[in-house]
């Protein structure tokens, strides 16, 4: 069987009527074998035949207005025989120019070729070839026929087809490329006004069906998938009539095209058309498998089966209310004959299903009986699909003629039915599966007749696994009525825990079910509630949809949307749930899962909250609704990230904004919007050690902010660390999230002093730690009751960068009733640049006038991420922001906020910070950091003052002593009151450096300054340099400074002017 009679096509154009010569040959090497399709967005896929048809011109094309339904060439080719370059320059390359250029119809990307034909003793013209190659370079073939050896033949034939087969993949390509953009433009306009349905269908039809053509059959069946689930229901007319007389698996593709268009179809007409389209190609996948593999065959044969008998159940649903109930059965007996025909010719792998098929027939015949009032004697176990009033007797006017002779009369009638019950047998004993679909109608039957007689037990016996066998089979209408049965004896043996889990079974086939049934199972339910418990899926009667936004009011929450699949009543429900779990943690984690509940279950949307928050990405597992101990559950399956809203309790964690380098604090801020008592555990992860983990066992009652600061010792060579905190509220719920804190210091500073006996100059250099400039709003160096401190000048803010620090000076004075001194504290207030930049990009938004408060927190991260010109705000103190760069890293933010507040804030956002240049409009001193480390007092116990007077000259002469007085001058203003004791000596340093000296070199001193005389005696000419002195203590734990004062370091000694000099 075909699915489709049209091939690939290769139209040519041959105007010299020469391809009647090689028609034969070429046709005879068809059809294509190995095509190898590798598209760019696709894997390689391989085509192992491909069978095309070359048509010439204008040969029974179909035109149609609408893209997709148009019948045109995978290819098109024009075959020219020229015998030498005049030939093709006179008329033949005019003719393929125009040819050429002739493509103002093409309306789908389509290949072409040039092929040049050399007959049987024809000259082969190199000119010819070449010219063809130049005028239509890669676009030329050869079909050269004067060979008289097999293989040269072989050869050109296979090079041609290498190039067809390059060229029709390429136009498939295209084309298929072609469609899915039109399809992806179509799609993002569905919410347009005007946009029509059907221009849709039409290119997704053109897509399947250029799958098709390329033996692409499972591309092919998932197309049409597509357009069976995303079909716009507005397309349908209510009263569109229903084509119940034409062909089941041959439908006309522009007639169904051309009502869905006019939005004129019926449903029926539209999901036969689909129907159709599928089986027809899973028949033909099991056509071209059968000879290779009878296992993948019967695979489609099978698949086959299913999407048939879901074809005819679903349609003859439709078919109700349009026509009379005889019509609709004769369509349904139709319909299982003609799948029935189409599937015989192959392997006899599914005798199941075509057993299943003939029960389709029978149930058809059967009913139509019944309409004539014929009856089956003996069977007791058939239920009609269709309820049969007098009504619809009274209205059986038509008859169609072949059903009309099975029905002519009753004898007829019956032994039709006995042929199909004898084949359906003879179908599944084939199979060895008699016990499953002809063992079911036995124990019917048999369920039937104790049923009758009022035999419970007996009854209750037979049916044990009956009904869920036949709907589990698709027998719907059977198995609804065996329920009723089963329910029935249940109750009147008062076996209520049987009563309650086959109610539940009953409310599967609600679709099927009548209300009485429907009613009556659900009044078990809501009295049985109790007394056992019952699962089932949610699924079954709602269709469940979790909205992936995270809410807040108080507390978080997100919504669902409960929608009953059918108008029938259902059971209140006491509680919906919803069961999350974090992902991603860094640190092992308590696996209770987050459960969103409500008890208010009454509309179609649940707004579930939950008193768990754990901020990150958490995934939906499992949603419940309950009612007693009656439960519906199904698994599902969503991930969301749990991110915190200013208007709900939030906390986060932030180093303290004083740092000490001896301590750090790391603090807790905490927000509610009611007050709430909580208790606060924390858990060190990474590169830290808190001194404290519960902050206290007592709650901290009623707060709404409030600010906990915790010890802890922290790994300097770390610049983050991690940190898992838990709060508890005092209603049992908790809100729990893992951050990791920055370490970082943005500044360093380093220090020295010099000491000058009662002052101490100290000098501060401050600079950015890493590449970020740092604003230095203040530097200042504390008083206490040892010190005074005297500041070089005025603080004055200013910004500092890595390796160009700013210098500040202090002069420290020693109080007079000073013992021992302690440390002065040194404070730097600072802020980084970037941190400044955030501020007043915060400053410009305003999310209270929107109502978009809930989400400042995210926003405020979202400015973190934003690029800002740090240059350009260094020395203009403004800045631009890129809008772009804006909607991307807050997008990235806003992954779990629902789209009509994330668009508004990408909205809003954008347009207060990208108007112009943002500047400051007002100061931040929230943002100051303080760095405060102490400075120890300085470390020098004693100074000398050293010093060396000359007698007054403007030069000394070689040979001539110059008599000059050491002055060793201690202080000890810096000193311990047990320092001034000890002993110090002193050594003049001898040198090479032109004096000889004399006089007391070396001697000891405690307290007492020292005056000793020396004669220095110069032994050359120059500027001299004077000695060294040399000060040591016999107590090595004395620190000591020495500051030398001589009067000169350096003297000038000029040659004596008598001296007589002798040289040898």
């Amino acid at each position: 069987m075909e699915i489709n009679k049209r091939r690939p096509r290769i139209v040519y154009v041959d105007p010299q009527g020469i391809f009647s010569e090689f028609q034969q040959e070429l046709t005879s090497r068809l059809p294509l074998h190995n095509l190898h399709w590798n598209p760019g967005d696709r894997p390689l896929r391989t085509i192992p035949v491909l069978d095309v048809e070359f048509v010439p011109l204008g040969h029974q094309e179909k035109i149609h207005q609408n893209r997709g339904l148009t019948d045109e060439p995978l290819v098109r080719m024009l075959i020219l025989e020229a015998d030498g370059i005049d030939e093709y320059r006179g008329k033949l390359r005019k003719i393929a120019k125009e040819w050429r250029n002739d493509d103002a119809h093409i309306r789908e990307p389509t290949g072409w070729l040039v092929a040049h034909y050399i007959g049987k003793g024809k000259p082969h013209s190199k000119s010819v070839w070449h010219k063809l190659n130049t005028d239509f370079e890669g676009h030329v073939v050869q079909i050269d026929m004067d060979f008289d050896l097999k293989a040269d033949l072989d050869e050109m034939w296979g090079k041609f087809f290498a190039v067809l087969k390059y060229h029709a993949l390429d136009a498939f390509s295209r084309r298929v490329a072609s469609y899915e953009s039109e399809i992806q433009k179509l799609e993002a306009g569905r919410n347009n006004v005007g946009w029509n349905f059907g221009t849709l269908f039409c290119i997704k039809e053109g897509l399947a069906s250029s799958f098709e053509r390329m033996n692409f059959l499972e591309d092919a069946l998932q197309t049409y998938a597509e357009l069976e689930k995303t079909v716009d229901p507005s397309c349908f007319t209510k009263n569109a009539s229903c084509d119940t007389t034409s062909a089941i698996l041959e439908v006309d593709q522009h007639k169904v095209s051309d009502t869905i268009l006019e939005y004129n179809v019926s449903k029926f007409d539209y999901y036969r058309y689909l129907y159709s389209r599928q089986i027809r190609i899973l028949i033909y996948q099991a056509e071209a498998a059968e000879s290779t593999s009878k296992s993948l065959a019967e695979r489609h044969i099978v698949f086959a089966l299913q999407k048939a008998r879901e074809y005819i159940v679903r349609l003859l649903s439709l078919l109700g209310g349009n026509i009379s109930v005889s019509e609709a059965i004769k369509w349904q007996y139709r319909a299982a004959c003609e799948v029935y025909r189409a599937i015989e010719p192959f392997v006899a792998s599914s005798e199941a299903g075509r057993g299943e098929l003939l029960l389709i027939e029978r149930e058809a015949l059967q009913a139509l009986g019944q309409l004539k009032g014929y009856r089956i004697p003996g069977i007791l176990s058939d239920i009609p699909l269709t309820e049969v009033t007098d009504d619809s007797v009274q209205a059986e006017n038509s008859v169609d003629s072949d059903m009309d002779k099975l029905v002519a009369d009753e004898e007829t009638y019956v032994k039709e039915y006995v042929r199909l019950t004898q084949e359906v047998f003879e179908k599944f004993q084939s199979t060895s599966n008699l016990p499953r679909t002809i063992g079911y109608l036995v124990y019917q039957m048999a369920a039937v007749y104790y049923y009758h007689y009022e035999d419970w037990a007996k009854t209750i016996q037979l049916l044990d696994v009956l009904p869920r066998k036949y709907a589990k089979a698709g027998w719907l209408e059977i198995s609804a009525e065996l329920h009723r049965m089963f329910i029935d004896c249940a109750q009147k043996l008062g076996k209520n825990d049987k009563v309650i889990e086959l109610a539940w079974s009953a409310l599967y086939l609600r679709p099927v079910l009548s209300p009485e049934l429907n009613d009556q199972c659900i009044q078990f339910i809501e009295e049985l509630g109790d007394l056992q418990p019952t699962e089932a899926p949610v699924s079954r009667w709602f269709d469940v949809e979790i909205l992936p936004y995270l809410h807040a009011d108080g507390r978080y929450y997100v919504e669902v949307n409960l929608k009953k699949k059918d108008s029938l009543g259902f059971l209140g429900f006491d509680k919906a749930e919803l069961f999350a779990y974090p992902q991603n943690m860094h640190v092992p984690i308590d696996q209770t899962p987050i459960v969103f509940s409500t008890t208010d279950v009454s509309g179609e949307t649940l707004k579930l909250s939950t008193s768990r928050f754990v901020e990150g990405t958490i995934v939906f597992k499992k949603f419940m609704l309950s009612h007693k101990k009656q439960v519906l559950v199904d698994s599902v399956n969503l991930e969301m990230e749990m991110v915190p809203f200013s208007t709900a309790f939030n906390a986060s964690l932030q180093v303290g904004r004083e740092f000490a380098t001896t301590k750090r604090n790391v603090d807790l801020k905490i927000s509610s919007p009611t007050p709430v008592d909580v208790k606060v555990r924390m858990n060190a992860v990474d590169g830290v050690q808190l001194l404290t983990e519960r902050i206290s066992d007592t709650p901290l009652k009623q707060i709404t902010e409030a600010v906990i600061s915790v010890p802890a010792l922290v790994d300097y060579t770390k610049e983050r660390i991690g940190i898992r905190v838990v709060i508890e509220y005092s209603d049992g719920g908790w809100y729990e999230f893992l951050d990791d804190v920055d370490l970082s210091l943005f500044i360093s500073v380093q220090s020295d002093e010099k000491l000058r006996a009662d002052k101490v100059i100290t000098r501060f250099l401050v600079e950015s730690a890493e590449s970020m400039p740092v604003i230095v709003q203040n530097i200042s160096l504390s008083d206490s009751r040892d010190f005074s401190v005297i500041e070089a000048g005025e603080s004055k803010p200013g910004i500092v960068l890595q390796g160009s620090p700013v210098h500040h000076y202090f002069t420290l004075g020693k109080s007079a009733d000073s013992s021992k001194p302690r440390d002065l504290a040194l404070e730097v207030k600072h802020r980084t640049v970037r941190t400044e930049c955030e501020a007043i990009m915060w400053s410009h938004i305003d999310l209270d006038t929107y109502g978009l408060q809930a989400y400042s927190i995210l926003v405020k991260r979202a400015l973190r991420d934003i690029p800002v010109d740090i240059v350009l705000f260094i020395f203009q103190d403004r800045f631009k922001v890129d809008p772009d760069e804006v909607k991307k890293h807050l997008a990235a933010r806003l992954g779990s906020v629902q789209l009509d507040h994330k668009s508004k804030l990408l909205e809003v956002v954008p347009q207060a910070l990208c108007s112009g240049f943002l500047g400051h409009e007002t100061e931040f001193p929230e943002l100051d950091t303080v760095f405060r480390v102490l400075v120890p007092p300085p470390e020098k116990s004693v100074v000398h003052f050293v010093s060396l007077n000359f007698e007054e000259s403007d030069c000394y002469l070689v040979g001539q002593a110059i008599k000059c007085q050491l002055c060793i001058k201690p202080d000890f203003t810096w000193a311990g009151p047990k320092d001034n004791k000890d002993e110090f000596t002193y050594r003049v340093l001898d040198s090479d450096n032109g004096l000889a000296f004399s006089g007391i070199l070396w001697g000891k001193f405690s307290k007492d300054e020292v005056r000793v005389d020396l004669f220095l005696t110069p032994y050359k000419a120059g500027l001299l340099e004077t000695p060294e002195v040399e000060i040591t203590c016999n107590n090595s734990r004395i620190r000591m400074e020495v500051v030398l004062r001589h009067a000169a370091r350096k003297i000038m000694v000029v040659p004596s002017i008598n001296r007589l000099v002798v040289t040898f």
